[in-house]
């Protein structure tokens, strides 16, 4: 089950146990809520191959899970972040109206496929910077 609720970019609330996707549209952030055992499999997929890339096999196996819910809320912020940016602007108002209506995560996907020309490269290069800055911090 998806909770949206919109606050002003300067009065967020805090890191919760509960993952967050962090959307920037105009002053308003859009907070998404999903329990913190479903990480999509494309997502655990790349954070597990950043983990073992930076880590090796030696972590143990709750440290990992617990790693992972860490990371899956900060990449999926950085992904959603970059998505919003992305968009163009003629696009702001039907975003925000879909927004409204509380969507699936899969609905969402598909608004930002379909209303940014180059959302695969915006989502790769996120990646990328992600990736990239993880690796970074661990050296």
């Amino acid at each position: 089950m998806v909770f949206c609720f919109k606050q002003t970019k300067n009065n967020y609330p805090q890191h919760t146990p509960l993952f967050f996707y962090l959307c920037y549209n105009y002053d308003t952030y859009y907070y998404f809520k999903f329990m913190t055992n479903h990480i999509a499999p494309e997502t655990r997929q790349f954070l597990e191959r950043l983990l073992e890339e930076t880590h090796g096999n030696k972590i143990p196996v709750a440290l990992k899970e617990e790693m992972l819910a860490d990371l899956n809320p900060r990449l999926e912020n950085d992904l959603i972040t970059s998505l919003i940016h992305a968009l163009p602007h003629e696009y702001s108002d039907e975003f925000d109206r879909l927004m409204e209506t509380n969507p699936e995560p899969q609905k969402v996907n598909e608004f930002f496929l379909s209303h940014i020309p180059n959302a695969k490269e915006v989502i790769s290069s996120t990646l990328t910077e992600f990736y990239n800055l993880y690796l970074s911090a661990k050296k």
